[in-house]
């Protein structure tokens, strides 16, 4: 049996021995051999004496584990070097000592998963893939829960993606194309008495739309819509404040009915609302197999080709407007688009042709106006960008111009956007040195300079006389020191001092921060 004194001694061992352990590690960690045999342990410093980074250096250069600081002492950054390029998880740090990112190196890409932080509190979750987000990255309230799930394709936002309130529930549908939002629908939300307004949807676990409608005070009014797994409409029912209307010409209860040959073998199957086709309708030859296929809304054919018993469209299909125009014709495969499309405009005009290869698109598309005049040439190489892309104004002149490559503007490009022209240069897709604006006169009305996407330097805007409308200057793309304003005579309007991109002081007095408003608690 133990006694306090037994265990007192038994702890004090145990003490000596962890802090044995430890400085052994402190020793083997800053021991040349941890780097290499001809490695040196090096402090660098500030002018006013602060350390700036430490690490071993090899050649002259840093390898192994490093630290960086800020100017007042404090971590900026510590991570590992391998062959003296970034290697492994790396964690930066702002000046208040809270971390920012935790990034995963190989070979000095990014490469793995990447964390963001702010005011210390996890904020984004995502994975690169040789310095590039792919996959699916997710963001988070404060408190933890998930906010918003979004698809990532070669570093940009691509597709559908979804914003969730703290409860877990979808209220917001996002829809991105190449790093631009295209839609942002708001569903699934409360008004301020906490009763129902607005659309309400709910999805499959597959992903795929189970429900739609719309609610008022807390009550079902309007069509409601039901899909099953596959996306075919299975039925269409009218409320009217929260009651089921069955004899209203929307009540839509989708009424399935077969047809068969004499000898029972099924010939047709498709839904109907009100003896009015509605959905998938089918066709089978007397072997079973499909010979035809329809799509109708409120009796109206949608599109019409093949569809399989997997609910896959094969061979070719033409989509129609709900007007009844002819709105696209094509080949499918398996449900992916293949080989030469062609998309209409509602006057019957060609509004682009395309091609695709395995549902991706690939090759040259072009895009035309309602009267035929030419809009936009561009090439696809498997479902991405490559090459020269050109758009043009219905009176011809060239509104956007420039290159891609693999998906990524790359080299001069020249935009046309409204009252004033930009030019300047892409890297893999980020604007990089001088860029300038100009007034459809010619007058400047930008200049500033940009390193991997980033704004740096002095940048200055102008007013169409030419005088100086802002100007300040940028450091890694934050406003830093002081930013003025004039007006269009030259005179003063207003200056702000930034610090790391933040306001400090505007016309000379310090900008307080919201959280010195809080409460002592």
């Amino acid at each position: 049996m133990n006694t306090p004194t037994s265990t007192y001694y038994h702890f004090i061992k145990k003490k000596k021995y962890i802090w044995l352990r430890a400085v052994i590690g402190v020793l083997i960690l800053f021991s040349p051999l941890t780097c290499d045999a001809q490695g040196e342990y090096k402090i660098f410093k500030y002018d006013n004496g602060k350390v700036s980074s430490e690490g071993f250096m090899v050649d002259g250069k840093p390898e192994g584990y490093w630290k960086t600081y800020h100017p007042d002492g404090t971590l900026k950054s510590e991570g590992n070097r391998r062959n003296f390029e970034l290697d492994s998880l790396w964690i930066f740090y702002n000046e208040d000592g809270d971390k920012v990112t935790e990034i995963t190196y190989q070979a000095g890409k990014k490469h793995g998963p990447y964390r963001a932080y702010q005011n210390g509190v996890l904020y984004e979750e995502s994975t690169f893939e040789n310095d590039k987000k792919s996959g699916e990255s997710l963001f988070y309230y404060p408190t933890g829960e998930v906010q918003k799930r979004i698809n990532i394709e070669d570093g940009k936002e691509h597709g559908e993606a979804f914003e969730y309130d703290r409860e877990g529930r979808i209220i917001t549908l996002l829809a991105y194309k190449e790093g631009f939002l295209r839609r942002a629908d708001k569903v699934n939300r409360f008004d301020n008495q906490g009763k129902k307004r607005g659309p309400w949807v709910s999805f499959h676990p597959n992903g795929v739309l189970a429900s739609e409608g719309y609610y008022l005070n807390d009550l079902k009014n309007g069509v409601f819509k039901k899909y099953d797994k596959r996306g075919d409409l299975i039925s269409l029912e009218k409320y009217r404040d929260g009651v089921l209307v069955t004899d209203a010409e929307e009540s839509l209860i989708l009424d399935i009915r077969n047809t068969y040959y004499s000898d029972g073998t099924l010939k047709s199957t498709g839904g109907y609302v009100d003896g009015v086709k509605e959905g998938t309708h089918r066709t089978y030859d007397k072997e079973g197999n499909i010979i035809s296929g329809k799509l109708y809304r409120r009796g109206e054919v949608a599109g019409e080709g093949i569809i399989d018993r997997n609910g896959d469209y094969q061979g070719m299909w033409k989509l129609y407007y709900d007007t009844g125009e002819l709105k696209a014709e094509g080949e499918y495969a398996d449900s992916k688009r293949t080989g030469d499309w062609i998309f209409y405009h509602k006057n019957g005009e060609t509004e682009h042709k395309a091609k695709y290869s395995d549902g991706l698109p690939h090759g040259k598309w072009t895009w035309y106006y309602e009267d035929g005049r030419l809009r936009r040439e561009e090439f696809f190489r498997r479902g991405k960008e490559d090459g020269t892309v050109t758009e043009y104004d219905r009176e011809g002149n060239i509104v956007v111009q420039g290159d891609y490559i693999s998906g990524l503007r790359d080299g001069t490009w020249f935009l046309n956007v409204g009252d004033h022209t930009e030019r300047g240069k892409y890297t893999d897709g980020e604007r990089t040195g001088d860029w300038v604006y100009e007034y459809t006169d010619g007058t400047v009305k930008f200049e500033g300079e940009y390193v991997a996407g980033l704004a740096v330097g002095k940048h200055r805007y102008y007013h169409p006389n030419g005088r100086v409308k802002l100007e300040g200057k940028y450091k890694s793309g934050l406003r830093v020191g002081t930013w003025r304003k004039y007006d269009e005579e030259g005179i003063q309007l207003l200056n702000v001092k930034y610090k790391s991109g933040r306001e400090v002081r505007i016309n000379g007095k310090r900008v307080i921060k919201a959280d010195e408003y809080l409460p002592d608690l």
